[in-house]
């Protein structure tokens, strides 16, 4: 990545005896190839193929349904797409958002992105990654049994909020999961999250902002609960547009 441009900002036979009276020759059956799972939430590092020994950390997001979320909590560049899975092989592709204030190396903040990885459901997600800027990397992944946990409303329903500077944002979630929120920049934010599947910790979010100028729009993405000084205190989320991706760490 190079220069500062300022930008608002994510794989995953056995034998049967013959028998009978002679005593046939053995059957070979092939068992049919099992998918893994690709949900998770996971912790892990990622390299680029162009600085050599420097790594960022990431936290990813992925469902079994094949949706993917990368996420640099310490420069909020993001990763975000779809995958398949083939026995423990995935693959998948998306749009990579250069982190805050960098662009890639074409001068885009924002490019298509590549991946593919090898899976082991409910442990490892780990691959490589490339773009359309003619940038790549790995990635290596660890699950976080954070994924195990149930999700509700109950859980979600809360005033959430964001600082950096001048800057802060709150986003409030009622018991039914209805959305609403401003900034101090006067950007509207109403919406509504949902709970794909009860059984792990991943939340979708359908949000549109209004009176935010070019950062206009309907956003979808994905959100988890995480823990600071207590569990379940801590909301990421991530939703983009297509255009525009936004990440927000929010304590209660």
């Amino acid at each position: 990545m190079k220069g500062r441009n300022l930008v608002f900002a994510g794989l995953f036979a056995f034998l049967i005896p013959g028998c009978g009276g002679g005593g046939g020759d053995a059957v070979t059956v092939t068992q049919p190839i099992v998918d893994a799972n690709g949900g998770g939430i996971w912790v892990g590092q990622t390299t680029d193929d162009s600085q050599p020994g420097v790594t960022q950390d990431f936290v990813g997001v992925t469902t079994d349904s094949g949706e993917f979320r990368f996420l640099s909590l310490d420069t909020f560049g993001q990763f975000i797409g779809t995958f398949t899975v083939s026995g423990n092989a995935a693959s998948g592709t998306g749009l990579g958002w250069a982190p805050i204030g960098f662009t890639w190396t074409d001068g885009s903040v924002l490019t298509s992105v590549s991946i593919t990885a090898t899976v082991t459901a409910r442990q490892q997600f780990n691959g490589s990654w490339s773009t359309g800027s003619n940038e790549s990397g790995t990635f290596t992944f660890a699950y976080s049994d954070t994924h195990q946990r149930t999700s509700s409303f109950a859980k979600l329903s809360a005033n959430w909020f964001y600082t950096d500077g001048p800057y802060s944002i709150t986003i409030s979630i009622d018991q039914n999961g209805s959305v609403s929120g401003s900034d101090t920049d006067g950007c509207v934010y109403v919406g509504d999250a949902s709970i794909p599947d009860a059984s792990v910790n991943t939340y979708a979010f359908d949000v549109t902002v209004t009176s935010c100028g070019l950062f206009n729009g309907m956003y979808a993405g994905l959100a988890v609960l995480d823990d600071d000084a207590v569990q379940d205190d801590t909301l990421i989320l991530s939703i983009d547009n297509g255009q525009v991706a936004i990440v927000l760490v929010m304590a209660r």
